[in-house]
């Protein structure tokens, strides 16, 4: 009976917050423990009355003895369940080395690349995670220590652009009493027990403070407050988004003209907003850009004369008057020499760049990987020779399942390379069709697929 009421729960929960629709086809990230194998299992009984087709996706990040264990197990819900299963296997400490990052931002870059690799191979629609009402807590309460704004506060939405999180309302311990009463057992990461990492610390022992301590539904009560705050901020968008159109004078791809006298006029708050907006922009997905570099623009306004003040990004801010300008300075774009790419194993240089290229017998089971900077392609498909280049007239990418392409230019435009270092980015390419834009995308026409014989596998990695 509680088991139908927790069902009930989620699909209220995913109806109310337009998770889903019929006939959707969902990639699943299924690592094993109880809120993936929590979703894996609700999912699945849903899929007949949403009609829904569901695909998981299993990274063995490599760090674990017992990965291999955890990997069996996904497998083998899958199997009793009907459910087309994906193995990868990404060595994560490798990977944080060459990106030098940590292994808990490269662990995260890995599990999203293989989702988005694996809705492309299948045509699905979206991607499902698991992240639960504690997750939210937690990620609340780490990013108000580290300092943050509404959005920040928010931590993790329901969705955002092709993910959902269908378990977002539940906390931890009303998943595993559901999947206890199911009778359906789970993998525990010991590594999540330990301390080792700023969010286990809040999980392990701040939030269960706050819960003992100070309200036994503190975790909730954060929930709800993010539920207000996420209200909120889209109000504040919309408000930005009107706010910026009237107070817009001028917006090229490098200038931003906005009139000054409108937004003295507006709240502060959707002041502070509409200049990120401006900023966003100039360099979309900007992250360094802080409350601090917002209040140094704003206070050009009440200043007379002509002042300045320069911002990350190459940008200059200038208030002359009644106009505010945000300036972004063309980067220099290099032309790369073009290299001939032959797949011995060797390494060679080219134009600031190691590549390194091999030639694989594809099998059954073979990891093609995930990797950003190392990329598998079907070799018989290739008929002219290959080389890393800059862009040329010409150029396309396949983009659709189906062998449909798209120009790379336009390609650039669509994910917003700036225009002044689109020459910089080196593609790899037989004849007009590239095969990869590296740091970006691979052709659909290229990937490996099961009737694949041969495999040509590329790494391009910067030189320091």
């Amino acid at each position: 009976m509680k088991t139908d009421i927790f069902l009930r729960k989620a699909e209220k929960y995913i109806t109310d917050k337009a998770l889903i629709q019929s006939g959707d086809k969902i990639v699943m990230g299924v690592s094993g423990g109880a809120d993936s194998v929590a979703l894996l299992l609700l999912l699945n009984s849903l899929s007949e009355k949403f009609s829904l087709s569901l695909y998981v996706v299993h990274i063995n990040h490599c760090l674990r003895p017992e990965a291999e264990d955890e990997a069996a197990y996904v497998e083998k819900l899958c199997e009793d369940w009907n459910i087309p299963f994906y193995l990868r296997k990404v060595d994560i400490k490798a990977l944080s080395q060459d990106l030098k990052i940590g292994t808990e931002d490269a662990g995260r870059k890995a599990r999203y690349e293989a989702f988005e690799d694996v809705l492309r191979e299948v045509g699905a629609d979206k991607i499902a995670v698991a992240h639960n009402c504690n997750d939210r807590a937690e990620t609340m309460l780490f990013n108000l220590a580290r300092g943050t704004g509404i959005k920040g506060l928010i931590s993790i939405p329901p969705k955002r652009d092709n993910i959902v999180r269908p378990l977002l309302f539940a906390t931890r311990q009303e998943i595993e009493e559901f999947l206890n009463r199911e009778g359906v057992r789970f993998c525990t990461d010991a590594s999540n027990l330990t301390d080792d990492y700023a969010r286990n610390r809040i999980r392990n022992n701040i939030l269960p403070m706050l819960e003992e301590s100070i309200n036994g539904g503190a975790t909730l009560h954060m929930y709800e407050t993010a539920e207000q705050l996420s209200q909120l901020y889209d109000f504040a968008v919309k408000s930005c988004d009107n706010a910026y159109r009237e107070a817009c004078v001028e917006e090229t791809v490098t200038k931003v003209s906005l009139d000054a006298c409108k937004i003295l006029t507006m709240d502060e708050y959707l002041q502070s907003m509409l200049i990120k907006q401006a900023i966003d922009t100039l360099v979309p997905g900007n992250r360094d850009i802080t409350h601090v570099h917002l209040r140094d623009v704003l206070s050009l306004l009440n200043k007379g004369g002509t002042k300045s003040v320069n911002l990350p990004y190459n940008i200059t801010a200038v208030s002359s008057y009644n106009t505010l300008i945000l300036t972004r300075e063309e980067l220099l774009s290099e032309g790369l020499c073009e290299t001939k790419i032959i797949p011995d194993g060797s390494s060679v240089k080219a134009s600031g760049y190691t590549v390194r290229a091999e030639l694989i017998d594809n099998f059954d089971g073979f990891d093609y990987g995930t990797l950003q900077y190392t990329k598998c392609f079907d070799y018989g498909k290739i008929k002219d020779v290959l080389v890393l280049r800059s862009r040329k007239g010409g150029d396309v990418i396949s983009v659709t399942p189906d062998g449909g392409t798209k120009k790379l230019k336009d390609y650039m435009i669509d994910v917003k390379i700036p225009a002044g270092i689109r020459d910089s980015v080196p593609v790899i390419a037989s004849g007009n069709d590239v095969l990869w834009v590296v740091g970006y995308r691979i052709s659909e026409m290229y990937k490996v697929t099961k009737e694949t014989k041969r495999i040509i596998k590329i790494s391009v990695l910067k030189e320091d």
